[in-house]
């Protein structure tokens, strides 16, 4: 799965642990969830693959962020969207 160019694992298909999800209010009216989600990446040539926790950000007024960076494309929002309203935690 891609989101602004950066890969990483299909939360979906291997569901993250419970630590890795939460939900925080963050003043009166806004309410965030945030979802950790597995990167991997090879470092140069057959040294080895290291892998990052990425952070995955939605608030209930529709604001995504992906590690760090605010979410501009529609789609990707969308995604974002369909992923919080799906993946449950894996036991």
């Amino acid at each position: 799965m891609k989101i602004m160019g950066i890969e990483f694992d299909d939360p979906r298909e291997f569901p993250p642990s419970p630590r890795d999800m939460s939900e925080r209010k963050e003043g009166a009216r806004t309410t965030v969830k945030e979802m950790w989600v597995c990167s991997y990446r090879k470092e140069g040539s057959g040294v080895g693959t290291s892998m990052q926790k990425l952070l995955l950000t939605m608030t209930n007024r529709g604001a995504c962020t992906f590690d760090g960076r605010p979410v501009k494309d529609e789609a990707e929002k969308k995604l974002i969207a369909e992923l919080f309203a799906t993946v449950k935690p894996a036991v």
